[in-house]
């Protein structure tokens, strides 16, 4: 009975360890196709072969899935994502790039800062036509050194912060952030904390 007993716990003990290892392997199984998907979509741009499929739309129906997504994972990390009035105005976009692009960055302030994200939105219109939309996002996180912010745009970058974590991306995302949006003729900058830090 006893010889059982402990059989069974045995039996348990190892299934569940086969159940972590299966967890984490699927899970970097995951991180992988992502790595994967982020290359080929960088290859593609830097290559002039990623076609820009320009659609008319709302500012809103742009923004809405991404904001509601981003204020769900901030709130599972007890933090906050304060988020201005959406201007009612029509652009022209490519939503799956210009989506990309916006969520790589309020994921990457949310994931850094402390308690907190603002993103501000801020039109420029010209006899009532918008010429450009600001998107200017802040968070409270620690920031990045001189140097840091003069290569944050490089594919595979890391920051300093980040070399004791577990590893979470690639170091792609403000990389297809800035092609995508240099695609649309916008452009992006990173500015100190004490600044305005993304728009």
């Amino acid at each position: 009975m006893l010889e059982d007993q402990l059989n069974a716990q045995t039996g348990d003990s190892i299934n569940s360890q086969h159940a972590k290892h299966l967890s984490r392997i699927e899970n970097e199984i995951v991180k992988m196709d992502q790595m994967i998907g982020q290359v080929l979509t960088l290859a593609k741009i830097n290559a002039s072969m990623q076609r820009v499929d320009l659609q008319e739309m709302t500012l809103t129906a742009l923004l809405n899935n991404v904001l509601q997504d981003a204020q769900f994972e901030a709130e599972a990390m007890n933090k906050s994502l304060l988020v201005s009035i959406i201007p009612e105005v029509s652009i022209k976009a490519d939503m799956i790039l210009l989506i990309s692009a916006i969520e790589n960055i309020l994921r990457n302030a949310i994931r850094f800062a402390v308690n907190e994200v603002n993103c501000e939105l801020n039109i420029a219109a010209h006899n009532l036509v918008t010429d450009f939309v600001e998107i200017v996002i802040n968070d409270d996180g620690v920031g990045m050194s001189a140097a840091e912010l003069k290569t944050v745009f490089d594919p595979f970058f890391r920051g300093s912060h980040q070399v004791h974590e577990v590893s979470k991306g690639a170091g792609l995302g403000l990389s297809i952030a800035k092609a995508a949006i240099e695609m649309h003729g916008g452009s992006i900058q990173v500015k100190a904390r004490f600044d305005k830090d993304i728009s």
